[in-house]
């Protein structure tokens, strides 16, 4: 049985490689040719002297980290302070993306490299990095 090269990605450990040994950019990024959801549920994050996290929950799908370089300090649980819903080009609202100023009560880990760290859909979270992390993600609907 031939099989659809459409239903499955496979990326070799080189192109990942590839991908990582650009030079870091202040700020956080998705890093090509892994910066996009549109094809694919995963990419390659890069946090790079982020000193102020953007909390949110998703309502509709979980998250899963996983540490390839350096480390990301996440702030998992609590509540948001000030919560509202994503803004989408349109003026409308997301209401699977809540969004907020920043998180009361959560509790601080470190995910470094080979770390993985799953978040379920609903609880905030956030974070930063005081260097370079990076970081795949895959984003996996609501179980």
């Amino acid at each position: 049985m031939a099989l659809d090269s459409n239903k499955f990605v496979h990326i070799k450990r080189a192109e990942i490689d590839k991908a990582l040994s650009v030079d870091s950019v202040a700020g956080k990024r998705m890093i090509p040719p892994f910066n996009g959801f549109s094809e694919r549920p995963f990419g390659i994050l890069e946090d790079h002297q982020v000193k102020d996290g953007l909390p949110e929950i998703h309502t509709h799908e979980e998250d899963l980290w996983i540490g390839l370089e350096g480390e990301a300090i996440f702030t998992l649980g609590g509540e948001l302070v000030e919560p509202y819903f994503k803004k989408l080009a349109d003026g409308s609202e997301d209401e699977r993306e809540i969004k907020g100023k920043s998180i009361a009560g959560g509790t601080e880990v470190i995910v470094g490299t080979g770390d993985v760290l799953w978040i379920p859909a609903g609880v905030p979270h956030m974070h930063t990095a005081s260097g370079t992390a990076r970081l795949l993600i895959y984003k996996n609907p609501k179980r």
